[in-house]
């Protein structure tokens, strides 16, 4: 690592994020990460892939445990999260033709993935990095939880306060 490369550090203790450069502070925001039951790992990794606009596709867990009991209760859940149900081949299912309730966690043989845009739970922008748990940087619609002070609410990935100054600092400071 050289002096004039850029260094992102998440404080996950202190739901905390600061760019680095030239041994300075270029940017630092306050982030959501992790609650106890499904904390932020520690890891070390290089930002690979800005995605605008991106689509997220539901962990299984989150799809099976959380998702599938509220659309076995209401199916209106899909239109009004803006879901969309994708076969194993990732073709777009009528949800009307599922039958969910013979659905579970140990059988449920789709994918859940939520459309683009503001509502999108992972915001308008994503930053990607190679890791094994899953888990990125990204923004969200839910901006009034960064001003509490216990910042501990997401599934593990880490949700930034300012997402489009790190997308651009990202950006500018690729040189491929």
């Amino acid at each position: 690592l050289n002096q004039s490369q850029s260094v992102i550090v998440v404080n996950i203790p202190a739901a905390y994020l600061k760019v680095y450069r030239h041994n300075g502070t270029i940017l630092e925001m306050r982030v959501i990460v992790g609650k106890r039951s499904t904390p932020t790992p520690t890891l070390t990794s290089r930002i690979n892939e800005v995605i605008l606009y991106p689509y997220w596709h539901v962990p299984y867990s989150i799809a099976t445990k959380e998702l599938l009991p509220a659309i076995k209760r209401n199916t209106g859940v899909i239109n009004a999260g803006n879901y969309q149900v994708l076969n194993s081949a990732g073709k777009i299912v009528d949800p009307g033709s599922v039958n969910w309730q013979a659905l579970s966690a140990g059988n449920f043989p789709y994918i859940i993935r939520q459309s683009t845009g503001c509502d999108n739970s992972l915001g308008l922008l994503k930053l990607n990095f190679y890791n094994p748990f899953d888990v990125y940087l990204h923004d969200t619609p839910g901006k009034n939880l960064f001003k509490k002070n216990m910042r501990f609410f997401s599934h593990g990935c880490m949700r930034m306060e300012k997402p489009t100054d790190l997308g651009h600092l990202v950006l500018k400071n690729n040189h491929n």
